[in-house]
């Protein structure tokens, strides 16, 4: 597991050294790669909030084994844009491995253009949408700010889960999402299935429920609504569409591919090769489809088709290669 901390608030020579102790005692490689942008806060409160949140993604990471870089902390003499744009360009070597990227804080809308802001010149959606062109990696975009409900219009697509803290743009009020999704993704009562492991998708349902309840107590309408798209249409969902991890309405294509992605994984998740994750991880999204096209089929074909991604998993599981799809 290795650590980059890019400009870090009082935490870079530590982490830097721990980096370095790590990669100098042989430990097992990363399982991807995590990129957590920060805004300047603009007010003491703002700034310590952002920090303890950084922080709390920053703990996360290196308990996932994952390589990690804070952007947007500590000396202020930089151009976070720049940074982030060779800390994403970079990090396309890794084709295979999962790409977090977490934009924490503040964002913008001035009925035209949706902003994230940045020390030096702000994000833009399509300056962001020109940086992951180019990324082949599995990759979950979190817009953990204020105005983020544009990301998933701009971005969805393949192989992608985007969870955003607000339904639209027009949400311009500071958000509490991201903290609160941070805290469900590393609790451990957030493990719905009891699998021993929190996935995106349980983070999101556990943090929008924890949202809402922030405004409830504190007596006021809620100014944020959080929307996850995983299945790349842009078309998103809310946490009132599932009940537990499952969507309500069986037409609803979202939370199989967001709920296969965990920042800490189980002990056992961290046993699986790589390869064996990906054939895995594929299987159950053709599982997931196939119930959702239960209603259409035929009783006898359903169950058949069943049983070839039953079988195929189990074998998998068990170490055996599955049969061609053309054997009987």
């Amino acid at each position: 597991m290795a650590v980059t901390l890019v400009l870090g608030w009082g935490l870079g020579s530590a982490c830097q050294s721990e980096a370095q102790e790590t990669e100098s005692a042989g430990q097992q490689p990363s399982r991807g790669t995590l990129i957590v942008v920060v805004s300047p806060g603009g007010e003491p409160e703002f700034e310590e909030r952002f920090r303890d949140w950084a922080e709390s993604w920053h703990k996360a990471g290196e308990q996932g084994e994952l390589q990690t870089h804070l952007i947007g902390v500590g000396d202020s003499n930089t151009n976070d844009l720049d940074v982030l744009k060779e800390t994403l360009a970079a990090a396309q070597s890794e084709e295979n491995l999962p790409l977090w990227l977490v934009l924490l804080g503040h964002g913008t809308f001035d009925g035209r253009d949706t902003k994230f802001i940045l020390r030096g010149p702000d994000l833009t959606i399509p300056q962001l949408t020109d940086m992951l062109a180019s990324q082949q990696r599995p990759l979950a975009i979190i817009g953990a700010h204020s105005a983020s409900g544009e990301l998933i219009k701009e971005l969805a697509g393949p192989n992608r889960v985007i969870v955003t803290a607000t339904k639209s743009p027009s949400e311009v009020n500071f958000s509490h999402f991201g903290g609160f999704l941070v805290k469900a993704l590393s609790t451990p009562t957030s493990d719905l299935d009891k699998d021993h492991q929190v996935s995106l998708l349980e983070g999101f349902l556990v943090a929008s429920r924890m949202t809402q309840e922030f405004y409830e107590a504190d007596g006021r309408l809620a100014t944020e609504h959080a929307l996850i798209d995983d299945n790349g249409d842009g078309t998103p969902v809310r946490a009132e569409d599932f009940r537990g991890i499952q969507p309500i309405d069986p037409e609803i294509a979202d939370g199989a591919r967001a709920h296969q992605w965990h920042v800490v994984p189980s002990d056992s998740e961290r046993q699986l090769p790589a390869e064996v994750v990906q054939k895995r991880d594929a299987l159950e999204i053709k599982l997931a489809e196939l119930r959702r096209q239960k209603g259409s089929l035929g009783e006898e074909e359903y169950y058949r088709a069943l049983e070839v991604i039953l079988v195929d998993l189990a074998r998998l599981m068990q170490g055996v290669p599955t049969l061609p799809a053309n054997v009987p």
